[in-house]
């Protein structure tokens, strides 16, 4: 596959993988606060990733390969929480951000590019409700979840990237104790977006709108 890569000007692309090593530092704190009414964590990191594999489709033979990236270098924070406002009510959120850049490439003229399915930061947001229904042990739940993926480099050269893709997922659960009974939607919004694209034209779509019914029975 190196040579038909190399033939098609791609670069990084050889017969044999090099095995991917990361070596990872950090620092991070988990606190209780407000008689753990918020549970609050927090994170810093930096990693050195040698070999990091990135996907090209060759249209020369129509074959998906692997490539590595001899080195990237990777900073940034998590911060994550639940804030539980009242009984039965969590709130969980969460943000990542994550700064890439590429060291080493054989083509130089793509260092200091962001690495491939790098996304530049994610959030999430969470809601859930729990009650009891009447005086019986049934219980219902409401859960709603909200997450945003910000710019997503699908290439070593950074040709292209992908908008920021926001999706939500509902949950509304009948709790029986021994069985419970879920209706969901996952993209509630159906929300159109490439979940992976290679160099060359393969995509994958994401997944779209979908409506389910779950049955839980507990022996």
């Amino acid at each position: 596959m190196g040579a038909v890569a190399a033939g098609t000007g791609v670069v990084g692309v050889a017969d044999i993988y090099e095995a991917e090593v990361a070596d990872t530092f950090e620092l991070g704190v988990k606190t209780n606060l407000f008689d753990r009414m918020l549970t609050l964590n927090a994170s810093a990191y930096t990693t050195k990733s040698e070999n990091g594999y990135f996907f090209v489709f060759l249209a020369a033979n129509s074959t998906q390969n692997l490539g590595n990236v001899p080195e990237v270098r990777l900073q940034g924070f998590e911060i994550d929480g639940t804030l539980r406002p009242a009984r039965g009510w969590d709130i969980n959120f969460g943000l990542g951000v994550t700064y890439s850049e590429i060291k080493e490439f054989p083509d130089p003229t793509v260092i200091g590019n962001e690495a491939p399915f790098i996304s530049r930061y994610t959030i999430n947001l969470g809601t859930q409700y729990e009650t009891n229904l009447g005086d019986s042990d049934l219980k219902g739940r409401i859960r709603l979840d909200y997450n945003r993926t910000g710019k997503t480099w699908f290439d070593v050269p950074n040709s292209t990237v992908r908008r920021p893709v926001d999706l939500v997922n509902a949950r509304l659960t009948l709790d029986g104790g021994a069985w419970s009974l879920t209706g969901f939607a996952d993209n509630l919004f159906n929300e159109r977006y490439n979940a992976e694209f290679s160099p060359g034209g393969f995509v994958f779509k994401g997944r779209p709108r979908v409506f389910g019914i779950e049955a839980l029975y507990k022996f």
